[in-house]
């Protein structure tokens, strides 16, 4: 494994060259392309598909690393991603269709068509399509599973079973042939292109396994190219009127960063309409920019483009993929480096203070994440964060959920990895959560964080409220956080 491992690294370089295609004028493709194998091999990505479109013309296509490692099998244009939770785009549309039709109405509520659903029937089926059933229902955004019961909603009011809406409605409309319903292993078999291997990275690379099934919420796998062709579908009208894909973009309220089966935001003052997968084994994103239409598509096959950005929380720019992309292609900053060097010369990024504040948070959140396999990635973690919070020290204004987890995850690689405990950042935590609970109260990961926060320092009395608020959290369908709240509830019972 070592030896491949080390023939991975060194065909990141001679893949890139042979499949790379570039405009006429570079622009920024050079950085870009830079960044974009630093952050590769950074992550440990065996195989990437990546490309940048600009209305109908792709200004950069690359394939790189291995489709299969031990196969030596190449990534290339006809190689399949699974696209994870990039399905809920297609599933966007798909109720759009069906609304245009007259077949269904985004007010009707889930229960007209899952009466045994465990909800209010206050619930629609906007509400779940834009991650706002939970909570507040219609107020409060919490990326939730419940977009997968809209699979026997489309299957009802459609007709027919969810492959089949899928295959009649926008793969034939739309000429993707080269995109499929993850069914299982002998479906995956008489496919007459490569499937990535999934990969997992746990200090090393190693196999993992394929999430099969498919729902609303995930399951379509694709090449690059079909994808690419499916959203250049989208955006042109060919699937969806111009009305109805403006209306699925759309936001679905201020304070909420969704639409219907994407995200949307306004990042220094550029909308941006955006998705992502994740799978165990596998990621994906697509960032779109109208005013500018253009587009990056990235699919890997290995999780962790996606996991170490928490995208989950709805803001893209937790992304060191995505911020390669907006500060080279949308604002035009390709000199800022995109990995924190030594400060000895510190260049004033004053004008584009922004996007270095946001930089320096990503970068922190990354290491945070890689210093479960490596211990010097705690210390840079923590060094980025001492530069963030020294340049922007009003924390309170930008400190997020993303701050929250790099802070909680040091405190917990600490406990685990032997290594100091970083005192100089525990006030920090708590007071940013305080804050964010007085605008968003019932909001599970920041309760979890400041339980976890108050559980570390021994104070057992101060966490068991937090973690109570999660498992009593009324209009919540159990996740992970759930389980997490119960054990620790479970574990000091002798005390409560």
């Amino acid at each position: 494994m070592k030896k491949l491992l080390h023939f991975l690294t060194l065909v990141y370089v001679f893949t890139s060259c042979q499949n790379a295609r570039p405009p006429q004028e570079a622009g920024p493709l050079d950085t870009f392309s830079r960044e974009m194998q630093e952050l590769q091999n950074y992550f440990q990505i065996p195989g990437m598909a990546l490309m940048v479109r600009q209305g109908e013309q792709n200004l950069w296509e690359a394939y790189r690393g291995w489709a299969d490692v031990e196969k030596k099998i190449p990534v290339d244009s006809a190689t399949l991603f699974p696209l994870a939770s990039l399905t809920k785009m297609y599933s966007g549309v798909l109720l759009k269709m069906l609304e245009e039709e007259g077949k269904l109405k985004l007010e009707h509520t889930i229960k007209q068509y899952v009466p045994k659903a465990p909800i209010g029937d206050s619930i629609l089926l906007k509400h779940v399509a834009s991650h706002t059933s939970q909570g507040q229902v219609g107020e409060e955004f919490y990326y939730s599973s419940r977009f997968s019961w809209l699979s026997p909603v489309l299957e009802q009011a459609g007709g027919k079973k969810l492959e089949d809406l899928l295959q009649e409605k926008i793969l034939q409309k739309a000429g993707l042939s080269q995109t499929f319903v993850l069914r299982d292993s002998q479906h995956v078999a008489q496919w007459p292109y490569v499937l990535a291997q999934p990969y997992l990275y746990e200090g090393k690379t190693q196999a993992g396994f394929v999430d099969y099934g498919y729902s609303t919420a995930a399951g379509l796998v694709a090449t690059l190219p079909d994808f690419n062709r499916f959203t250049q579908a989208l955006s042109k009208g060919k699937l969806i009127s111009p009305a109805a894909y403006e209306d699925m973009i759309r936001p679905f309220s201020d304070k909420v960063p969704y639409g219907m089966g994407v995200f949307s935001q306004t990042y220094q003052g550029i909308g941006l309409v955006w998705a992502y997968g994740q799978y165990d084994c596998y990621s994906s994103l697509y960032l779109h920019v109208p005013e500018k239409d253009l587009s990056l598509i990235l699919l890997a096959n290995n999780a962790l483009m996606s996991d170490p950005a928490r995208l989950i929380y709805g803001d893209i720019s937790s992304s060191l993929f995505a911020l390669s992309f907006l500060k080279n292609w949308v604002l035009g900053q390709e000199t800022m480096p995109l990995f924190e060097k030594a400060r000895a010369q510190e260049k004033d990024y004053a004008q584009e203070a922004p996007l270095y504040r946001d930089k320096l948070r990503a970068e922190a959140l990354a290491q945070a994440f890689m210093s479960r396999f490596d211990t010097s990635a705690y210390f840079r973690s923590a060094q980025l964060l001492d530069t963030l919070f020294a340049r922007f020290p009003k924390y309170t204004e930008y400190g997020d959920l993303h701050v929250m987890h790099t802070l909680n995850f040091l405190n917990t690689v600490a406990f685990h990895r032997e290594v100091p405990p970083l005192e100089r950042f525990g006030p920090l935590l708590p007071e940013i959560g305080e804050a964010l609970l007085s605008q968003d109260p019932h909001n599970p990961y920041t309760l979890l964080y400041m339980g976890s926060y108050y559980d570390g320092q021994g104070e057992l009395e101060k966490a068991y409220p937090y973690f109570q608020r999660i498992v009593g959290a009324s209009n919540f369908s159990r996740f992970w956080y759930t389980q997490e709240a119960e054990n620790w509830i479970k574990k000091h019972a002798e005390v409560f």
